[in-house]
């Protein structure tokens, strides 16, 4: 699928990238750690939106709510787990309700 390429270029490990981050604010080293995890929050969007589309906003909004949790917390959380979080609540958010 072409929205998906997961091509990680660091060695550098998800809670080395989030220091390196919160130290720099550089997007491409955020961007690193977000494409590792892309395949998989959007697997799970899926899966729960059914809609390709929908799925594909809500990975972005995944990633755009990474940016602002990062730039909020002091913890070092691995960056793993903060997607996990953002993924959990941007699905609870997007999910319709079940009938």
């Amino acid at each position: 699928m072409a929205f998906l390429k997961n091509i990680s270029q660091s060695t550098l490990s998800d809670k080395e990238l989030v220091l390196k981050y919160k130290q720099t604010g550089d997007m491409a080293i955020l961007g690193e750690l977000y494409q590792r995890y892309m395949d998989l929050i959007f697997g799970v969007c899926l899966k729960y939106l059914k809609e390709p589309e929908t799925a594909r906003d809500a990975v972005m909004q995944v990633f755009e709510e990474l940016v602002e949790k990062l730039k909020s917390t002091t913890s070092t959380t691995s960056g793993a787990g903060a997607i996990q979080w953002l993924r959990i609540t941007v699905l609870c958010s997007s999910a319709p309700p079940e009938t």
